[in-house]
């Protein structure tokens, strides 16, 4: 199933309404959308390319289930979907880690920043998540 953008209007209208609406001492400040996709994912200083499933997103994050543990502080790229079969590099910084079962981690993001997909391309690669560039002013 695919929301047309009037529909998906409404949704985003409504999510907002509720962010609005939510109490002050709820330690969430976005509401959060349940997803569950596969995404692919660079470690940036570890440099490993690995996949994981996202479990949420928000306006200003991402939570993913993953089979290792991630540094908290440390940063990732994943590579989050858009129309026509486009990929965004989005750098994101791991706020917290979770053990939810055997070799399974929940692992809390927060978005920092959109790579600059034509600073690789200068450099004749593509800007994916294992060749991720600078960050997008």
């Amino acid at each position: 199933m695919k929301f047309n953008a009037q529909e998906f209007a409404h949704i985003l209208a409504a999510l907002q309404a509720e962010e609005r609406a939510t109490d002050a001492a709820d330690r969430r400040r976005h509401s959060r959308i349940d997803i569950g996709i596969v995404v692919k994912l660079v470690d940036v200083a570890t440099k490993r390319a690995y996949s994981a499933m996202t479990r949420d997103i928000s306006f200003t994050g991402i939570s993913i289930v993953q089979s290792w543990m991630p540094a908290i502080g440390g940063q990732v790229i994943i590579q989050l979907p858009r129309r026509r079969n486009k990929f965004d590099a989005v750098r994101c910084q791991v706020l917290h880690v979770r053990d939810l079962a055997d070799g399974l981690f929940c692992v809390g993001c927060a978005f920092v920043a959109v790579e600059d997909p034509k600073a690789k391309e200068a450099d004749g690669k593509a800007a994916t998540p294992a060749a991720a560039g600078q960050p997008r002013a």
